[in-house]
């Protein structure tokens, strides 16, 4: 894919099959449980979550204790996020990146993915639509970018997950 283009439906790179099931890829290092999902670019029109036929979202994230989780999100649940955001934006929640040299800029909206584990399932906004399945997690090294697989804990999603993959 090249600078800029807009990746439209199954994307080999990106997505991926589970058995049947569609899942696109997202890898982020932001150091936080939030994690942003673009919806668009810069000028408005749709990308990343807007165009996805993923059923999942995979996401892979590296937190300040340098522990990366796996985590399967379901992709029903963002877009309804989306959704609400485009129409009652929150400037909070929302972010906006501008174009520079052959990158078109993007609009996200972030998510906090530790939300109902900091809090149990009384969370009463935005991040109670999002269903998430932390299926594993390892250690890494960000200075050598390197994974600490001797660390490796699965998780209770997993088990969950696997009746749900087809």
């Amino acid at each position: 894919m090249k600078d800029g283009a807009v990746s439209i439906g199954n994307v080999p790179g990106f997505d991926m099959l589970l058995g049947n099931t569609l899942c696109e890829l997202k890898i982020t290092s932001n150091r936080s449980s939030r994690v942003h999902i673009e919806y668009s670019r810069y000028d408005g029109s749709p990308s990343g979550l807007a165009l996805s036929d993923a059923e999942y979202y995979v996401i892979f994230s590296v937190g300040y204790d340098n522990v990366c989780n796996v985590r399967f999100v379901e992709t029903k649940g963002l877009k309804e996020v989306m959704n609400l955001l485009i129409n009652n934006p929150d400037p909070s929640r929302m972010s906006a990146f501008k174009p520079v040299k052959n990158d078109k800029g993007s609009r996200s909206f972030w998510i906090d993915l530790e939300a109902r584990r900091r809090t149990g399932n009384n969370i009463n906004n935005i991040d109670s639509l999002i269903t998430e399945y932390r299926i594993m997690s390892f250690g890494y090294d960000a200075v050598n970018k390197e994974i600490d697989l001797s660390h490796m804990e699965i998780h209770d999603g997993l088990s969950i997950l696997r009746r749900k993959i087809k």
